[in-house]
This record gives structure tokens, C-alpha cells and sequence, in this order.
């Protein structure tokens, strides 16, 4: 049985959404996670999920376009 999803870090101002989405969706969001002011933080509460939690596809980061 495969887990088919991946954690997704979105940042959207001014905090840091951790999500866990099913890849195959096509909805925008996932399920929540968590939320933190800073990068460092969110890749903590995705790595910590991640230990306890099955994901296949690792985590992915999305970060805004600079102008």
C-alpha cells in the first residue's frame, strides 16, 4: 500500500504552512500540520511528522516567485 503524499511548506504572509497533501489531489491544500513564523521552524515540525507519520514522498518547500 503506498502513502502516496508528500509534506508541502507554503509560505503565504507572514507564517509558514506545513501541510500534508496527497499528491494525486487536485485540490490546492492538504491536511494541516502546523504553522511557524520561520523556515527553520517549519522544517522542524516537518521532520518531526515525518517521524511518526508515513510519507513518501518527502517534503517539498514552495516558496514566492521573487520580483
Amino acid at each position: 500500500m503506498s502513502a502516496n503524499n508528500q509534506i508541502l511548506i507554503k509560505y503565504k504572509k507572514p507564517s509558514y504552512f506545513v501541510l500534508d497533501k496527497d499528491i494525486e489531489a487536485k485540490d490546492k491544500y492538504g491536511y494541516p500540520v502546523g504553522n511557524a513564523k520561520t523556515l527553520e521552524k517549519a522544517v522542524a515540525i516537518a521532520n518531526a511528522y515525518l517521524k511518526k507519520n508515513m510519507v513518501e514522498y518527502g517534503i517539498r518547500i514552495k516558496l514566492p516567485k521573487k520580483k
